[in-house]
């Protein structure tokens, strides 16, 4: 990793983070410099790209390119506003590059799909989280149409706690950070902090995921 990705990565964690009064970093490491090199508008995540660039998502649900040189692409590569719900802390939260990403262009979503055509709280016909794959085309743009949803329905009932943070191990395998959903999807509670959904083993909520990256269960995984 050259000194400019370590320098746009730690940019991007401040952008990210809110670090220091004024938005810089109080301290940092030796060896790094911390300058401004873009600006994107509520951002969730980053991810790395092999050639130095790197993924940005957007909690609206667009998908922007910082290039190598740490200028942001114009052009955003993946827009899902029309499909994402946003409230409170709803949206596109996690993004990850596939491993053999030279090979196969995969990038993986996770985000708030507005299932049924609204996004209520509260309600039986609340939108889900779900991951999905994508292909990142030489041009730096996302087909909307090479989506492959890996996992799905994720109730997303009272609009908070939705984790969302995709990265892959060093075994190879995808892990999903899953939140509990804020509220009770049963219905048991009416209070975030008694929420029992992590209990439940018929729910992803509250839980951890460890996949291949065609979504199928890593094997070792418990019951």
């Amino acid at each position: 990793m050259t000194p400019r990705t370590l320098s746009t990565v730690l940019l991007a964690v401040v952008a990210l983070t809110g670090c220091g009064a004024d938005g810089q970093s109080s301290a940092l490491p030796p060896g790094f410099v911390d300058e401004k090199v873009a600006r994107v508008e509520q951002p969730t995540a980053i991810a790395l790209l092999p050639d130095g660039g790197m993924l940005v998502t957007t909690q609206q649900g667009v998908v922007r390119i910082v290039d190598r040189r740490g200028r942001l692409v114009r052009r955003p590569a993946l827009d899902l506003r029309k499909r994402i719900c946003t409230e409170r802390e709803r949206g596109m939260t996690g993004v990850a590059v596939d491993p053999e990403f030279a090979a196969n262009r995969r990038i993986y979503l996770y985000y708030t799909y507005k299932k049924f055509g609204g996004c209520p709280t509260v309600s039986a016909a609340t939108p889900v989280n779900r991951l999905a794959r994508f292909v990142l085309a030489r041009d730096g743009t996302i087909d909307p149409a090479s989506e492959s949803v890996l996992v799905d329905n994720v109730p997303s009932y009272g609009a908070t706690h939705n984790g969302g943070d995709v990265k892959f191990g060093k075994d190879g395998y995808l892990y999903v950070a899953i939140g509990d959903g804020g509220r009770d999807y049963a219905r048991r509670s009416s209070r975030a902090e008694t929420n029992q959904a992590s209990r439940d083993r018929n729910v992803l909520l509250g839980k951890v995921l460890r996949l291949t990256s065609n979504g199928q269960p890593a094997p070792g995984n418990p019951c």
